[in-house]
C-alpha cells in the first residue's frame, strides 16, 4: 500500500523542460559541456517530443521553456552549479519553468512548441532591447510618447476603414529629440495603405 501511495502522489506532479531553439544553441551546448550528449538537432527535437509525451501520458503536467545557453551560463555561475552536469541542466530547466511564463504542453507537435517559444523569445529580446534604449530618456518624456503612440494606433485602427491594413511608421534622422511627439495636428498627413 505504502508503494501505491507513493505512486499516486508522484502522477499528476508538475514537470518542467527547457528546450534549445535552434542548431546553433545544440552547438553551443556541444561545444561548451562534453556531457551533453546530441549531436544531431532534429535527434534531439525527436528525444525531446518522446520525452515529452511520456510524461504526458503519464499523467504529468509538463510546463516548456526556452534552454538559453548563454543564461544558463549565468545561472549556474550564480547558483554555484556545475555547468558540465545533466542535473544543473534539469535544475536550469524547472527554474525557467517555475520562474518565466512556460508553455503548458497538450501534445502539439515538437515544431510548433519551438516556433513559439523562439517567436516568444524573439519578443522579450526586443523589449529588453527597447526598455535599454528607453531609459536614457526622462520617464515623463517616455511616457508622452508612448501615450500618443496609442492615440496614433487607436486613431489609424478606428478610421482605415474595412479589410486588412498594414501600418508602417518611418522615422527620419534628424537632430532632434526621438522621443518628441508631433504636433496633434499631424493625424491629417498620417497615411493609411490597405
Amino acid at each position: 500500500m505504502g508503494k501505491k501511495r507513493r505512486r499516486n502522489t508522484r502522477r499528476g506532479g508538475v514537470i518542467g523542460m527547457a528546450l534549445l531553439l535552434n542548431e546553433l544553441d545544440l552547438a553551443t551546448m556541444r561545444a561548451s559541456y562534453p556531457s551533453f550528449e546530441f549531436e544531431d538537432y532534429g535527434q534531439y527535437l525527436a528525444t525531446c517530443e518522446q520525452i515529452l509525451r511520456y510524461m504526458l501520458k503519464a499523467g504529468h503536467r509538463v510546463m516548456i521553456g526556452a534552454f538559453i545557453p548563454a543564461e544558463y551560463s549565468a545561472y549556474c555561475q550564480t547558483e554555484q552549479l556545475p555547468p558540465d552536469s545533466a542535473v544543473s541542466r534539469a535544475r536550469y530547466a524547472q527554474a525557467v519553468c517555475e520562474e518565466d511564463d512556460p508553455f503548458p504542453y497538450q501534445g502539439e507537435p515538437i515544431g510548433v512548441i519551438v516556433a513559439s517559444l523562439a517567436y516568444r523569445e524573439r519578443l522579450r529580446a526586443l523589449s529588453i532591447r527597447t526598455m535599454d534604449l528607453l531609459a536614457a530618456f526622462p520617464p515623463e518624456v517616455v511616457l508622452e510618447a508612448k501615450e500618443y503612440a496609442a492615440e496614433l494606433l487607436v486613431r489609424l485602427s478606428t478610421h482605415g476603414g474595412p479589410g486588412r491594413h498594414i501600418f508602417t511608421c518611418h522615422v527620419g534622422a534628424g537632430t532632434h529629440d526621438p522621443l518628441k511627439s508631433s504636433p496633434r495636428s499631424s493625424w491629417s498627413r498620417t497615411r493609411c495603405e490597405s
